[in-house]
């Protein structure tokens, strides 16, 4: 949200400069009025349409920013020949994301063994997907390892018991 208000502010900054070159140029009123209405109609469709974006899945293949190795999936949708949507938690982020995968079929029945896996397990689907210059890695789920069990502890001898009335 941090990346979405600094892109916000320079493009608030950019419109102002723009606005503000055309109405010091030495131009007809009319051709001010109207550049001044584009550049607000300009502004306000880019609210919309940041605020359009937040609800939509970030296709995989955008992401520059962040490494999604180590991700843990919290949810996940197959459309068939539409895509993998993936609800995500990144290891450096508190909040979840949104992705989506372009669909491809062997990815999808490695999503769905791996899920069942992990659900047997009781543990958590961990997702990877990292782009290195022209190469892309497939992407990649798997199913944590479990736990071990905490260690038992250590039992008390056991204690004789002797009931009065009953003699050695």
């Amino acid at each position: 949200m941090e990346r979405l208000m600094v892109f916000s502010l320079i493009g608030i900054v950019l419109i102002a400069v723009l606005f503000a070159i055309v109405t010091w140029t030495p131009r007809k009123i009319w051709i001010k009025y109207i550049s001044g209405i584009l550049v607000i109609s300009l502004f306000g469709v880019g609210v919309g349409t940041f605020l359009d974006l937040l609800s939509r899945p970030k296709p995989t293949q955008y992401e520059w920013f962040e490494d999604l190795s180590g991700s843990e999936v919290l949810h996940g949708v197959l459309i068939e020949g539409r895509g993998i949507y993936l609800w995500l938690r990144i290891p450096e982020d508190i909040e979840p994301r949104y992705y989506v995968l372009p669909w491809n079929s062997e990815v999808a029945k490695k999503f769905l063994e791996s899920m069942r896996k992990a659900r047997g397990k009781g543990t958590p689907l961990m997702f990877r997907y990292k782009k290195t210059g022209r190469d892309e890695q497939e992407p990649m789920f798997w199913a944590t390892p479990q736990e071990p069990l905490p260690p038992k502890p250590e039992r008390a001898p056991a204690q004789e018991f002797r009931h009065p009335s009953i003699s050695p």
